[in-house]
């Protein structure tokens, strides 16, 4: 899976669960951990959860293994 599918496979997984404000930002000159990064906001903690659950379920069923997950606790 190229960089452009990834990103569009986790843009699609934050829409499923009605994310909002979805930024899609390159950074590849800046960072040397990624190229992209997005970023999201959900009304609740409860849906910030779901959008962090949906968006790993839908990388592991396309066979890309997250490296972690940040504030998944917390939402």
């Amino acid at each position: 899976m190229n960089g452009e599918q990834l990103k569009q496979l986790v843009v699609d997984a934050i829409e499923d669960v009605k994310g909002m404000e979805i930024k899609v930002l390159d950074v590849s000159g800046q960072s040397s951990v990624t190229d992209i990064m997005v970023i999201a906001s959900g009304n609740t903690a409860r849906q910030v959860k779901a959008i962090a659950d949906n968006i790993v379920e839908k990388a592991k069923a396309a066979g890309v293994k997250p490296l972690g997950v940040e504030g998944e606790q917390h939402a």
